[in-house]
């Protein structure tokens, strides 16, 4: 059947041996564990934030604390993009 298909010996040979290794390369990288970003967030206790009107000092340290605890929970996710240009506009 070879030789009616102008086909060599070693290069179908050659042909099913790297078919083989890539099999094994795909089952090889199958079995490795998949890559995950982190996902660790700090522990944060969820409640609600509510102002009073009153006026005393009590009402304004529980404000000013829930803000720093929205804060230091959203700060790990805040990305701050600079860019500058020192291209000038061609009139």
């Amino acid at each position: 059947m070879n030789a009616h298909m102008g086909v060599k010996r070693s290069t179908l040979s050659i042909l099913v041996a790297g078919a083989g290794l890539a099999g094994i390369c795909i089952a090889g990288l199958r079995a490795l564990p998949e890559a995950h970003a982190q996902t660790k967030l700090p522990a944060f206790a969820p409640r609600t934030i509510s102002y009073n009107e009153a006026d005393d000092l009590v009402a304004l340290e529980k404000a000013d604390k829930a803000t720093s605890d929205l804060v230091d929970f959203v700060q790990p996710g805040v990305v701050h993009i600079k860019s500058e240009s020192k291209m000038t506009k061609d009139v």
